[in-house]
């Protein structure tokens, strides 16, 4: 799948994977941050659009709750005393003890 494609983000809403900074899952909804400063929240869950972008479009699953892209990370920082994925914009995905070699191994390739 090119990453120029685009992927059905549930609620009759298309976008392109490569336009989306962060994915946050809460219960059955998930919110959907996009580089163009847009957020929208859709009655899909999280796991439902990690299984629509392909491995290969460089999206991360940093957290339970959160997939990143990995063409807007900025840095590993603390907050609260855990571990926050920093995105280019500011927002911050939180990364658990179990996904952090997975995310250090993708950003060492």
């Amino acid at each position: 799948m090119a990453s120029s494609a685009l992927i059905n983000l549930g609620s009759y809403r298309y976008g392109k994977p490569a336009d989306i900074i962060l994915l946050r899952g809460r219960i059955n909804y998930t919110d959907i941050y996009f580089s163009n400063g847009e957020k929208l929240t859709v009655a899909t869950t999280l796991k439902v659009l990690e299984g629509r972008l392909s491995p290969g479009q460089g999206y991360c699953r940093t957290h339970k709750s959160f997939l990143i892209n990995l063409q807007y990370f900025h840095k590993i920082s603390v907050s609260n005393r855990l571990p926050v994925a920093e995105m280019q914009n500011g927002l911050l995905a939180q990364i658990s003890r179990r996904k952090m070699p997975s995310l250090k191994f993708r950003l060492l390739k």
